[in-house]
């Protein structure tokens, strides 16, 4: 290889342009090769709405908000209480909309566990009575609220202290039948 002098003093190898054009030739040929072996992520709904990977729960839960599927309802209960708080609300939203009166039972994402939890087992057990034809409890959708708001408030005031949410008795907590002060229960 010989050694090209520049005017301006600067040294550069010396390709001759069929090398280069040969060089540009292979530099293509390899990108395109691998073009064709680059990974492409499938989705397949509904058994992705139990997936590990949270991308595949995401679009599995936006496929089941958008075509409202009735069919995977007792499963999606358990997107209610998944570890990011997008996909249980997006699980929440479409929930809701599919029942009567759009039913939820105060439920919101940003709840702690603990009470999610709560409400989560009074809604599926509510939906499993509705499903057998039994007697579902009527819908105080506005008591349902208020337990919400009273419970938000009472752990804004520091009652965090392992409140379970049903019968704990603290004050402001809103747990069904818990006789704290500002209870809704």
């Amino acid at each position: 290889m010989s050694v090209q002098t520049r005017s301006f003093g600067d040294r550069l190898p010396y390709h001759s342009p069929s090398r280069m054009r040969a060089f540009h030739l292979c530099l293509i040929a390899v990108l395109g090769v691998a073009g064709c072996f680059t990974v492409k992520t499938k989705y397949s709904y509904p058994e992705d709405l139990s997936h590990p990977d949270y991308v595949k729960r995401s679009k599995a839960v936006q496929e089941f908000a958008s075509t409202r599927d009735a069919s995977q309802l007792p499963d999606a209960f358990a997107l209610l209480m998944d570890r990011e708080a997008h996909i249980r609300a997006i699980a929440h939203e479409a929930i809701r909309d599919m029942m009567p009166e759009r039913r939820d039972f105060g439920y919101a994402a940003y709840l702690p566990e603990e009470v999610r939890s709560s409400i989560v087992a009074r809604w599926r057990t509510w939906w499993e009575q509705r499903e057998r034809g039994e007697a579902a409890p009527a819908a105080d959708s506005a008591a349902d609220s208020a337990n919400v708001a009273g419970h938000a408030a009472g752990h804004a005031a520091g009652h965090a202290d392992g409140c379970s949410g049903d019968g704990c008795g603290g004050e402001g907590c809103s747990g069904e039948g818990c006789g704290g002060e500002g209870c809704g229960g």
